[in-house]
């Protein structure tokens, strides 16, 4: 036990603490740590303690089990204490832990190989300082460059899903990786081969180690990126094709309306004269053809009057209580098909947040502030949703196919400059957006 406490507990719980931390960069926490660092460090200190008495009581267990099975087990251990601290795609993480711990397996040996073959024996007369400068500071610096890594490589709440036949040919990777490290200490030790050119071996182990991180990170991260850009562009194309059909029907309301005096004059005519049969064919003739386009518009010719339109009346034909103030500026025509798609999504969002709760409500509010465009959209809500899901992340099952309206949404709106923001508590959800546009006269329409 002393040799034990004395040698591997502080590697182990240096390396597990530091990957608590490093995980955290990649994964969503499952208890809510946002804006509590003291409550995050206690309950990372305590999971960390928790891998180590567990690894401690399986080296009990079999005390003859070797270095593999060590690794083996601290492997699995972490992974099951990091999978009920973190959420998010658990092949993922599991490759993650095992590419961390084959890098500071790799670091550990470089370093006594380079104790060996770099100071003569005796060097570090006392167990403190063999241990200081073979163990602890060499991981020190390994931990240092991982974070410094990680800065450059991912994002905070950074997460994909690549097709799962690529984690096979990972964990192969680091699995032959790692084999490699301990055939080439084992023969190097046999062979008594101990020297520099030993610790450049090692050390190129571990340059391979991070390398082929980074490539595999890329290619995962390049997968995910073209999914989402190819249906991003899917949704985009769909919603100005239903725009474009939606302004088409309006453009024949409006000629429709233009043309309803000459019916009424007609009708009138066979009023004078009596034909009431003439009348009654007229009649059933244009409503069997024009009667399905009878439907409520603003005397806008906008594309936005078409979207709110459509979707003000979706919203109240599912019970939905919706109050709209609206200001347009009439130059913003030229984009406002981007407009139409950020407001489309966050009223079909609104919509399928609030249409299940008793009493729904939807509030729309657009006007100008200066030269942006302020768009509010808010809903009733059974639940405080950013507290219970921070990242808006779709509760959906096919996760790729759902949930990217919101990533739409960003695209547009860094594209004019603006900004957006959430807020919520446990009755409501509101959308605040800010996108910027040229100046120019305003119109109040209430669809």
């Amino acid at each position: 036990m002393t040799i034990w406490l004395s040698t591997m507990a502080p590697i182990t719980a240096m390396q597990t603490f530091a990957l608590l931390w490093f995980c955290s960069r990649l994964f969503r926490d499952r208890f809510g740590y946002r804006g509590s660092s003291l409550l995050k460090t206690a309950a990372y200190l305590l999971a960390t303690l928790l891998v180590c008495l567990a690894v401690y009581g399986f080296s009990l267990l079999f005390p003859s089990g070797g270095m593999f099975f060590a690794f083996a087990c601290t492997l699995l251990i972490q992974f099951a204490v990091f999978a009920a601290l973190f959420s998010g795609d658990g092949f993922f993480l599991f490759f993650n832990l095992l590419f961390t711990n084959v890098y500071f397996t790799g670091v550990l040996m470089t370093a006594r190989f380079a104790k060996d073959a770099l100071l003569p024996r005796g060097a570090l007369p006392t167990p403190l300082l063999y241990q200081l400068a073979v163990h602890i500071a060499p991981q020190c610096l390994a931990i240092a460059f991982l974070f410094l890594l990680l800065r450059f490589i991912a994002r905070p709440g950074f997460t994909f899903s690549p097709p799962r036949f690529y984690w096979p040919f990972g964990y192969t990777v680091f699995g032959a990786l790692y084999f490699g490290f301990m055939y080439t200490t084992s023969a190097l030790l046999r062979w008594n081969l101990v020297s520099a050119l030993s610790v450049l071996l090692e050390l190129a182990l571990v340059v391979v180690c991070v390398v082929f991180y980074l490539m595999f990170f890329s290619l995962c991260r390049s997968y995910h990126e073209k999914v989402q850009h190819t249906l991003m562009l899917q949704q985009y194309e769909l919603q100005r094709a239903q725009f474009l059909e939606i302004q088409s029907a309006n453009q024949e309301l409006r000629e429709l309306r233009h043309e309803l005096k000459n019916y009424m004059f007609y009708m009138n005519y066979l009023i004078d004269q009596g034909d009431f049969d003439r009348l009654k064919a007229f009649f059933t003739d244009f409503y069997q053809k024009e009667h399905h386009m009878l439907y409520e518009v603003s005397s806008s010719a906008s594309f936005l009057d078409a979207v709110l339109q459509q979707k003000v009346s979706h919203a109240r034909a599912q019970g939905i209580d919706v109050s709209t103030q609206v200001l347009l500026p009439e130059d913003a025509a030229q984009s406002s098909l981007d407009l139409c798609i950020v407001l489309s999504n966050l009223i079909d969002n609104a919509v399928e947040a609030c249409r299940e709760l008793p009493s729904p409500r939807i509030s729309i509010r657009i006007k100008r502030i200066k030269e942006y465009l302020s768009v509010v959209v808010e809903n009733t809500a059974g639940r405080d949703v950013l507290r219970q899901n921070p990242l808006l992340l779709t509760s959906k099952r096919e996760k790729e196919l759902h949930g990217i309206g919101l990533r739409v949404i960003r695209q547009i709106v860094d594209r004019y400059d603006g900004s957006i923001q959430f807020e919520s508590d446990d009755t409501s959800f509101k959308a605040m957006l800010m996108m910027k546009f040229p100046a120019g006269a305003e119109k109040e329409v209430s669809p």
